[in-house]
């Protein structure tokens, strides 16, 4: 694999989006949302916005920042507009493959199923 090869592409909706996110805050996701990419440093990724309307962001000191483009691992925490998850999830979601969704409990808040 290439350092910087795409391996996910996340979005609201498939086949637009590798892994689609699907339940609370999803409304506010884009069709095809943000890419995360491996980089050269093992176990860590490049996760950038691919221009979308409510943003991309990750957990840091406490509060959730805005990005465009920013370097992350498997525990990082991230937003997709309203949607939030990690890396790990993606990742995971993404290598297990069928129809590669995040499914996000509406009451509870908690993922119930990654692959619906």
């Amino acid at each position: 694999m290439k350092p910087t090869e795409l391996i996910v592409t996340i979005g609201r909706e498939k086949p637009a989006a590798d892994v689609a996110l699907v339940g609370p805050g999803a409304n506010t996701v884009s069709r095809k949302h943000a890419a995360l990419s491996k980089t050269t440093t093992p176990g860590t990724y490049t996760l950038a916005d691919l221009g979308s309307s409510n943003g991309t962001f990750v957990y840091a000191d406490g509060r959730w920042l805005p990005v465009t483009k920013v370097r992350v691992d498997r525990n990082t925490k991230v937003r997709f507009g309203q949607f939030a998850t990690s890396v790990a999830e993606i990742v995971d979601t993404y290598n297990k493959g069928v129809t590669n969704a995040i499914y996000r409990n509406p009451v509870t808040g908690e993922i119930i199923n990654n692959s619906l």
